[in-house]
């Protein structure tokens, strides 16, 4: 235990950097003798505020990474963490991430990591924090989260139902499809209705959203501030650019080709789960793109696809749902969005050709305003776009169903522990995780050096 305590703190030290967004360095004083030459490092991503493990999302939760540290024989000697601890759930970011705050800070924490078992002790503990700490705050969201802000008379789905089965997949890749063959229009999906409210917000030409920010839908029915924090709970803000409609429509190619991608791994996942397999053994088997977060809903244009031509050819035609112009390449025009995914200049390298005018309020306000107004599903509609698709496109799942194959994508889970790789799927919110996890590998492997460089002039 004496050997853990010192890990422990900086172990603390080093989350702490989560409430900044970025690594946070101990000073070389601070570092813990037990370093000496190697460590073994355990990382984590994307807890977003679970403190419990969810079997359905594959999030670990607190506990879950107690079991998984203890497991490792000798204890890992730092516990990093890439990001997204304390947001992420609609409880946490209504709490502000204090929740999860009051779990990693509470007294004999170490506990909790290390009794896989769950004894007397770990569970005391464990009561003390939620029932003194956490309980209030759960409490709190209940009320706030039950506040009607409108009325939707139709289904914007998070997935295939109103409990989000297969919502991180279809908003991916259904959503931008044929509900079935022979189908020449998309009906409005949850991407419409959050492009709409950043339209209705700021009065922009376009909007868009990447895929990995959603993560909720609304039902055919009261539409509380619950719903609302589901759909966006990271606390992103809405901003306005402006970029040329050649670099616009270049991005939407792009994105296109990424779900174009995701759909064909989407069908052999399917087929295998048909074959007998679990949906965690399928996904493990054929694995998404690593930048499948980054897939763009879009508003502001009606857009006719065909799935049928290639990346840059898939766009027969863009008009403005403003003034019914032809989106003209050699213009420039406003664009609403998120304050993430309009930096990821990686997947969409147009975007480094954009210029920042405006920030606005939160995503979260913006869907509140516009669900806020009478008719908003008339308004939203006609703000948001309408997806076509050309004569020559159907849905093109195989017929028969795909022979599965092993995928060539390289493997991304929650949770990794040294070279062992734990299942898990990645909670993707358009982060970049392997960029993370190396700003916080980069960050401990500074504070190794500082500690040689302190312990050999003592």
């Amino acid at each position: 235990m004496e050997r853990f305590v010192p890990r422990l703190a900086l172990t603390a030290a080093l989350l702490a950097g989560v409430f900044t967004g970025a690594p946070s360095l101990a000073l070389a004083s601070d570092l813990p003798q037990a370093i000496n030459g190697s460590v073994t490092v355990m990382h984590t991503n994307d807890i977003h505020g679970s403190y419990n493990a969810s079997k359905g999302t594959g999030t670990v939760g607190f506990d879950g990474l107690a079991v998984l540290y203890s497991a490792q024989g000798n204890a890992p000697d730092l516990l990093l963490d890439a990001g997204d601890t304390f947001h992420g759930q609609s409880f946490a970011t209504m709490s502000e991430g204090k929740s999860d705050e009051e779990l990693y800070t509470a007294k004999d924490v170490n506990v909790l990591l290390t009794d896989p078992n769950k004894g007397s002790t770990y569970q005391s503990i464990l009561d003390e924090v939620r029932n003194n700490k956490i309980k209030p705050l759960d409490d709190a969201f209940s009320d706030a989260s039950s506040e009607v802000l409108g009325t939707s008379s139709t289904n914007y789905f998070y997935g295939e139902d109103a409990t989000g089965t297969h919502g991180w997949e279809t908003v991916r890749t259904t959503d931008f499809r044929p509900s079935k063959e022979g189908d020449t229009t998309k009906a409005q999906t949850i991407g419409h209705v959050i492009c709409g409210s950043y339209l209705a917000l700021t009065d922009a030409d376009l909007a868009i959203e990447n895929a990995g920010g959603i993560r909720g839908g609304i039902a055919a029915s009261d539409v509380t501030a619950g719903n609302v924090i589901a759909i966006s709970p990271y606390g992103n803000t809405v901003e306005t650019w402006t970029m040329t409609g050649a670099d616009f429509l270049t991005a939407l190619e792009h994105s296109l080709q990424i779900s174009d991608e995701c759909n064909h791994s989407y069908e052999l996942q399917q087929a295998y789960v048909a074959a007998g397999h679990t949906e965690q053994e399928a996904q493990d088997m054929y694995k998404w793109r690593d930048d499948s977060g980054s897939i763009l809903s879009f508003g502001g244009i009606n857009v006719t696809i065909d799935w049928t031509q290639s990346e840059g050819k898939r766009i027969v035609s863009a008009t403005l749902t403003k003034d019914g112009s032809t989106l003209d390449p050699a213009k420039t025009y406003t664009v609403a969005t998120n304050n993430y995914i309009i930096t990821n200049t990686t997947d969409f390298p147009t975007f480094a050709n954009a210029t920042k005018h405006t920030e606005w309020g939160t995503c979260e306000s913006a869907l509140r305003a516009l669900i806020g107004q009478n008719s908003w599903e008339s308004k939203m509609a006609s703000l948001a776009d309408t997806i076509s698709f050309g004569s020559a496109a159907v849905d093109p799942t195989p017929t028969p169903a795909p022979t599965p194959e092993p995928s060539p994508q390289t493997d991304t889970t929650t949770t990794k522990v040294i070279t062992k790789k734990t299942t898990g799927k990645l909670a993707a919110t358009g982060d970049r995780t392997l960029a993370m996890v190396g700003a916080c590998l980069i960050g401990g492997i500074v504070i190794i050096i500082l500690g040689i460089i302190w312990k050999r002039r003592r």
